[in-house]
């Protein structure tokens, strides 16, 4: 597997992050360190016009939002790292290297792209598309030793604002 594979699957995990602080209002920061920038600036610039009445459980999902910061970094750290290569056989178990990272990965940034590119009536429909594709690779890394423990708090996040959501029949 070559760094730049690692690097997209680190770009999902921090592109699914910035959406899930941008769907719960919980001030996302927008510095520098992202892997692609400028994707990361144009989510943080969309309004998605999403609110909720549950405002108790959209500010406790704020705070575990920000509280799994050091995680997301956590990712980057591991897998782009000098000693990150050390993953490649675990991440091709996952079904994370060729055909199947750049069906993920593809999946993802189609879905993401079409967000960015939708209309206000339509975000919400490829929100909910964009939290589906980053399931699917939340879930393929929940299966790499080392890696687990790191993105397993960040899908359990996902899911609770996917819950959410629905409970407020918003997207």
């Amino acid at each position: 597997m070559a760094l730049e594979d690692r690097v997209s699957l680190v770009s999902v995990t921090q592109e699914l992050y910035v959406l899930l602080g941008k769907i719960l209002h919980a001030g996302t920061r927008e510095g520098t360190g992202y892997v692609r920038q400028e994707v990361v600036h144009q989510l943080l610039a969309i309004d998605l016009a999403i609110t909720f009445e549950d405002t108790e459980t959209q500010n406790l999902l704020a705070t575990l939002y920000r509280e799994l910061e050091p995680s997301v970094r956590l990712v980057e750290e591991r897998l782009l790292a000098e000693s990150g290569e050390a993953y490649d056989p675990a991440l091709a178990e996952a079904g994370l290297t060729e055909t199947g990272r750049a069906a993920k990965v593809s999946g993802f940034r189609r879905a993401l792209d079409r967000l960015l590119g939708a209309t206000a009536s339509d975000r919400p429909r490829w929100v909910r598309s964009v939290l589906t594709w980053g399931d699917v690779s939340l879930g393929s890394l929940g299966g790499v030793p080392g890696i687990k423990n790191v993105v397993e708090p960040l899908k359990e996040l996902k899911q609770s604002v996917e819950a959410l959501m629905a409970q407020e029949h918003t997207g």
